[in-house]
């Protein structure tokens, strides 16, 4: 999946030690890192960092989706309230745009069920598991 907003992100991590991180945010721009991954990083001379290598997968996944520009308020909070209860963690990355955390152990089945309904029902016009 292409995600064309930023050339780079900014994830926030946990420092583990030995240039090593917990990710603690949902990614967005990536589809290869993960909420709770560890990564390796290298510090740059602006005092971010950048991701080296993938050390250990934390097994969790990522759903973004969007909602359509007429979905209510009170549609899009339906929404999220149901994701975020079958799935785990949400972030809103940009105006309708949002990413979810998806925890290993959820029941993805039910989850894509609800999200094709709510594609069918016209709330939301996009969604991707990774």
């Amino acid at each position: 999946m292409e995600h064309a907003w930023a050339d780079e992100e900014t994830l926030w991590g946990r420092p583990l030690g030995n240039d090593l991180f917990e990710i603690r945010n949902i990614p967005w721009e990536t589809d290869t890192l993960h909420f709770l991954d560890v990564v390796r990083c290298r510090i740059r001379s602006d005092d971010f960092w950048d991701v080296l290598e993938l050390i250990r997968p934390s097994g969790h996944g990522t759903l973004r989706l969007t909602f359509a520009d007429s979905a209510s308020a009170d549609q899009r909070e339906a929404v999220l309230t149901q994701l975020e209860q079958l799935l785990g963690n949400i972030e809103r990355m940009r105006d309708g745009h949002w990413a979810v955390d998806v925890n290993p152990s959820a029941d993805l089945d039910t989850v894509l069920a609800v999200l094709a309904q709510q594609e069918q029902a016209g709330v939301i016009v996009q969604s991707a598991h990774t």
